[in-house]
């Protein structure tokens, strides 16, 4: 094999190497963004009912997949009473949130909270 050949065959399997570099970085970064989504034990409460149980996770805004939303409430001053999360029958979550909403605005408040979820 010629100095030429052994050359190319090195840097391509230097450049080879630095990709899978790179991949591993990035699945590494994902794992390591999932796991900061995830609640600790310490962010999950259960507690025991007679015929039920009652199942609290925290999870810092930012990481919570519904931030974005809470986040817009946030700026436009909305008061967030009660929420709910469940299930439908065809696998879809429905998040419903109960608001201070002065009277008469209802309109207006959905028209600023569409508008700024849309961007």
């Amino acid at each position: 094999m010629d100095k030429a050949s052994l050359l190319g065959d090195a840097t391509t399997y230097i450049t080879d190497l630095q990709m899978k570099i790179r991949v591993l970085e990035t699945e590494k970064e994902a794992v390591n963004n999932l796991q900061k989504q995830l609640p600790t034990m310490s962010d999950i409460d259960f507690q025991q009912r007679h015929e039920d149980a009652v199942v609290t996770m925290c999870y810092p805004l930012d990481a919570h997949p519904v931030s974005r939303v809470l986040k817009v409430m946030k700026e436009n001053q909305i008061t967030t009473q009660e929420s709910n999360v469940s299930t439908t029958d065809n696998n879809k979550i429905v998040h419903t949130f109960t608001i201070g909403a002065p009277s008469g605005g209802a309109e207006q408040l959905k028209e600023k909270l569409m508008d700024a979820l849309s961007k």
